[in-house]
């Protein structure tokens, strides 16, 4: 599935995916919660544009204002003592500026889900 956006729209789906990710995930395990509790509390309470993957196994969906659906397959890390969280545009992973007679375009790699 192919996506095509301006920047600025990339920008305001990279702002609310970080904000909502740091909401729902990032904060609360920064805070000291376990992941696992995280995790659990997610799948049974929706919340922030976050839902459950179709197979649970698959992580949690992030549903933007505009802009396709984002696939979170781990949204904390496993181990427990690495109290890293990462970033809600992790998932976004950026690979290639391109810049052709003066126009920019930006290739991204984003787990889409559908």
């Amino acid at each position: 599935m192919v996506e095509e956006a301006r920047g600025t729209e990339l920008a305001v789906l990279a702002n609310e995916v970080e904000q909502a990710y740091a909401d729902v995930f990032a904060d609360r395990f920064r805070n000291g919660e376990d992941a696992t509790a995280i995790v659990a509390d997610v799948l049974a309470n929706p919340t922030g544009g976050f839902s459950p993957a179709a197979d649970a196994y698959e992580g949690f969906v992030f549903t933007p204002a505009a802009g396709p659906p984002l696939l979170f397959q781990a949204p904390l890390p496993y181990d427990e003592h690495q109290r890293v969280a990462g970033r809600g545009t992790d998932v976004l992973a950026i690979r290639v500026v391109e810049v052709i007679g003066g126009r920019i375009t930006v290739y991204v790699y984003a787990g889409y889900y559908s």
